[in-house]
């Protein structure tokens, strides 16, 4: 299941099954942390409190799922999920990638159904910002130490 570094001069990407793995963990960080951060959010977004508004609850949620993925993925390379399973992000190159590509990649999660499109092979978060995910081990294969 671990991928491998370069096949045919391109970069393996991690399985399919690591990456739901991946999501899965991510996906009970985010709704365990937010059950915290919603009483919070009403201080910031005090129309929450009117039952009239009540729908505009992702506007929180949205910001926190930007938030989670994109300091995570800058501050570390990877979120909690990735950190469990041993995976990180990088460019097409390998590297790691510069904040505007994580930052347009966490925006791209809030698209409705983005994260089913691994499933199709074609990954949309991956794809529009120019990253994606390999195993440490790959990474440190394709990024040695001086």
């Amino acid at each position: 299941m671990e991928a491998i570094v370069k096949e045919n001069d391109k970069i393996k990407r991690s399985s399919s099954w690591i990456r739901l793995c991946t999501l899965i963990i991510d996906i009970i960080v985010i709704r365990f942390a937010f059950t915290f951060i919603l009483p919070v959010s009403h201080v910031f977004f005090p129309f929450l409190e009117d039952p009239n508004y009540k729908y505009l609850t992702f506007i929180p949620l949205a910001i926190w799922i930007v938030s989670y993925y994109y300091l995570f993925e800058a501050a570390f390379g990877a979120t909690i999920g990735k950190a469990i399973t041993r995976t990180v992000v990088v460019d097409t190159q390998g590297k790691i990638p510069p904040n505007k590509y994580l930052f347009k990649r966490s925006l791209l999660r809030l698209i409705p159904f983005e994260a089913i499109t691994f499933l199709t092979g074609y990954n949309l978060h991956d794809s529009q910002s120019k990253t994606t995910v390999i195993s440490i081990k790959s990474f440190k294969k394709l990024n040695p130490r001086k």
